[in-house]
C-alpha cells in the first residue's frame, strides 16, 4: 500500500495507553553529546537520524554556529528555569524544520534507495520492539530515519539508537562493500510534549514519503501495527 497525502491523512493515529507525554514537574536527566538531549523517565521521543552525508556543509556550518550559542547558553544559565527550556524547546522545533527539509531534498549518497539496505533498518527498528521499548511511528527514508518511540525502563534512548545505528551501518557497509562512517554520529531527538504533539509527530511519519516525492518502492512506514511501501519486513 501507497501512502500520498490523503492516505496518510485519512489514517486514524490512536493514542496508546502507554504514552505519556512531558511532566514539567518532573525529574529531567541530560544526555550530553554535542547539543544536551533531555531525558525523562516513561517518556515519549521523536527522532530523526540520518546518513553522514546527507545535509549540505553549508546548512551543517549554520547549525553548528547555532548550536555552539546554546550550548554556551545553557551551561551558564544551569539550573534550566521554565522560561529558558520553552525557549530552547522552540530552537528544537526549528532546528528539526530545517533539518527535514534539508533530509527530504535527497542530498547525498541515498543508500536506502536500496531496497536491501532499507530492509536491514526495517528489520533493526522492530527486532527488539515490544521487548527494549515499543515503536508507534517509524519512517525509512532514502537517508534518514524518524521514529516516534517509548523506551522501557533500563533501556536508556541512547542506547536503543546505538544499537540500531551500529548494527546497521556494519551490515549496510558489508552489503556494499565499504567502510568509514554511515551514520551521523548526533541523533536528534525531542520529548513527546502531549497529545497533539504525539499526533502531529505519527502523521509527519505517515506523510514524509509523499512530502518528499517517492515512490512506494523507496520508503517504508510503520504506525498502529500497519506497514507501507517496501520492503515487506520479516518482523512483525
Amino acid at each position: 500500500m501507497h501512502l500520498n497525502h490523503s492516505t496518510a491523512e485519512a489514517i486514524e493515529i490512536q493514542i496508546p495507553e502507554s504514552f505519556r507525554g512531558f511532566d514539567k514537574h518532573a525529574e529531567i536527566h541530560t544526555y550530553h553529546r554535542y547539543l544536551p538531549h533531555w531525558r525523562q523517565k516513561g517518556a515519549t521521543y521523536f527522532v530523526t537520524f540520518r546518513q553522514a552525508d546527507s545535509i549540505p556543509k553549508e546548512v551543517l556550518i549554520q547549525m553548528k554556529n547555532e548550536a555552539d550559542l546554546w550550548k554556551e547558553r545553557l551551561s551558564i544559565e544551569a539550573p534550566i528555569q521554565p522560561e529558558l527550556r520553552r525557549e530552547y524547546d522552540d530552537f528544537l522545533t526549528r532546528r528539526g524544520q530545517r533539518l527535514d527539509d534539508a533530509l527530504d531534498a535527497c542530498h547525498g549518497s541515498c543508500q536506502l534507495h536500496s531496497t536491501a539496505s532499507r530492509k536491514i533498518v526495517a528489520d533493526a527498528l522492530l527486532c527488539f520492539n515490544e521487548v527494549r521499548y515499543e515503536i508507534y511511528a517509524a519512517v525509512v527514508m532514502p537517508n534518514h530515519c524518524h521514529v516516534l518511540v517509548r523506551p522501557f525502563e533500563d533501556h536508556p534512548l541512547e542506547n536503543i539508537l546505538q544499537g540500531w545505528k551500529g548494527y546497521t551501518a556494519q551490515k549496510i557497509n558489508e552489503e556494499i562493500n565499504r567502510s568509514g562512517n554511515f551514520w551521523q554520529e548526533e541523533s536528534h531527538d525531542r520529548i513527546v510534549r502531549n497529545t497533539a504533539h504525539f499526533q502531529n509527530a505519527a502523521r509527519y511519519v505517515l506523510k514524509n514519503p509523499a512530502k518528499a516525492n517517492l515512490s512506494v518502492s523507496n520508503y517504508w512506514a510503520y504506525c498502529n501495527r500497519q506497514k507501507w511501501g517496501s520492503p515487506i519486513t520479516s518482523i512483525s
